[in-house]
């Protein structure tokens, strides 16, 4: 299709079908045909129901008709053009976020309830609720994002997939508690589920935050391993090690009597700080709450989520209405006198 025709000369108008205007040189070859092989013709008034002998031709009125008849044709080719206001054209800006996809991989193993976080003024009793109240800040400030829950001891499964319901996960997290798994710390098993979980995402960024406070000694895949597979489909791993150095207290039930416990701290901070390497992603130490607020709020900023704007053109009406329908009333109007008013004579 050819491109939209400026004739500001005749009228402010842009013509999306152009070619058309061309059937406008049938106009005056029309007027030469009219001039050059036709003679005015008598004519007669008319009325109902009366007819009355010609007596007199008209040719100013039958040149007046056939003049309204090529407007009425030219306005109807004009309106096949498809002629359209440019001052009516609009530009609109269309901003959309380019979100991130990202599974929180929490370790709630039985270590996870060591009082070393532990902060009466905001309700945390030990590691777990610092996390649960650390993802859930996270979570709070990504609102485009889609983000899900995987969660691990001894095993792993999915508490929440990959959704923008973050009122959903926010609700998931405050279910967590460490009689959910078996015990013992199966950081490879987790590591694993989170990256099936997500590599078949379409987002250009895809990203897993594996929180632990332990060793991997459980479970059926290595941590490497799943930090390869993580890597060969383009995830990005965070891991963060929980938890102070030195010992640790843990209530332990003993028949239904809470004892506290003092254990020894133990991350594999070389294998957390690999898997990150291995999959362009970094690893962080939490010695307290606060660091950990810290930790989020850093991935936060190294993971934001793209704005991107669209310049949209909205076309202007077509304007065909108002070439158109006068064509046709100028074409109707001879037709009209012709039949009702005036009377051709041979």
């Amino acid at each position: 299709m050819i491109g939209p025709l400026h004739i500001s000369a005749i009228w402010d108008f842009e013509f999306a079908e152009p070619e058309y205007l061309w059937g406008l040189l049938i106009i005056p070859l029309l007027i030469a045909f009219k001039i050059l092989f036709k003679k005015n013709a008598p004519i007669s008034l008319t009325t109902i129901g009366k007819r009355h002998k010609p007596n007199h031709t008209f040719p100013i009125i039958q040149w007046v008709m056939f003049s309204l008849s090529l407007i009425g044709l030219g306005l109807l080719i004009t309106g096949m053009a498809r002629p359209q206001d440019p001052k009516k054209r609009k530009e609109k800006e269309d901003s959309f976020v380019q979100g991130i996809d990202i599974i929180i991989a929490m370790d709630i193993s039985g270590s996870m309830e060591a009082e070393d976080f532990k902060d009466e003024d905001k309700g945390i009793e030990n590691r777990l609720d610092a996390s649960i109240h650390a993802a859930k800040e996270f979570v709070s400030k990504r609102e485009n994002d889609n983000i899900g829950l995987v969660v691990y001891g001894g095993e792993a499964f999915m508490m929440s997939p990959l959704s923008t319901d973050h009122n959903n996960l926010k609700e998931k997290l405050d279910e967590l508690t460490t009689d959910l798994v078996v015990p013992r710390t199966a950081i490879g098993d987790g590591l694993n589920l989170a990256a099936a979980s997500i590599y078949k995402s379409e987002a250009k960024s895809k990203v897993i935050i594996l929180l632990t406070d332990g060793v991997n000694n459980a479970g059926e895949k290595d941590p490497l391993e799943a930090a390869e597979y993580a890597n060969a489909y383009g995830i990005k791993v965070y891991t963060i090690g929980i938890g102070k150095n030195g010992e640790a207290t843990i209530p332990v039930d003993y028949g239904g009597v809470k004892v506290r416990k003092s254990f020894t701290v133990e991350i594999d901070e070389d294998l957390l700080s690999d898997i990150s390497e291995r999959t362009q992603g970094k690893y962080y130490r939490a010695e307290d709450e606060e660091e950990l607020l810290s930790i989020y709020a850093d991935i936060d900023l190294l993971e934001k989520s793209k704005q991107r704007s669209l310049s949209v053109t909205i076309e202007p009406p077509e304007e065909f209405r108002w070439f158109v329908i006068p064509g046709l009333l100028l074409l109707l109007i001879p037709l009209l006198l012709n039949h009702l008013v005036f009377r051709q004579i041979p």
